[in-house]
């Protein structure tokens, strides 16, 4: 009886990949329709790293590093923000600190949950 192929370890990042590059290309154009053309110029550099995932989430690291107020801004104004992107991803592309670092600029630390549920 035929068996079903096996998939590839080649083709996994492929699908993340994609993802991630359709999520930035959304936050991209969000943040210029919400907090204007001038919030970008960081941003917009994340092309040069569309082929490697590993760069391209090192890239992202850095960016939520350095400006967490835009990210911040843009979520309160209803956009997808670098934070949203982190936390809907996750493990194994961003680690647990990245997301936690992520929750808490976009305020959504379990503390204010609980807060939130009182």
């Amino acid at each position: 009886m035929p068996q079903n192929p096996v998939p590839t370890l080649t083709a996994a990042p492929s699908l993340p990949l994609a993802a991630l590059i359709v999520q930035l290309e959304r936050c991209e154009a969000e943040t210029i329709e919400r907090l204007g053309p001038a919030y970008i110029k960081r941003l917009q550099q994340w092309r040069r790293y569309r082929e490697d995932p590993l760069k391209l989430a090192a890239f992202i690291r850095d960016c939520l590093r350095r400006t967490s107020v835009n990210g911040w801004a843009l979520h309160q104004k209803g956009g997808l923000s670098l934070e949203a992107i982190v936390i809907a991803f996750g493990p194994p592309l961003f680690t647990k600190q990245d997301v936690d670092h992520a929750r808490e600029t976009l305020g959504l630390v379990a503390g204010n949950a609980v807060v939130a549920r009182r």
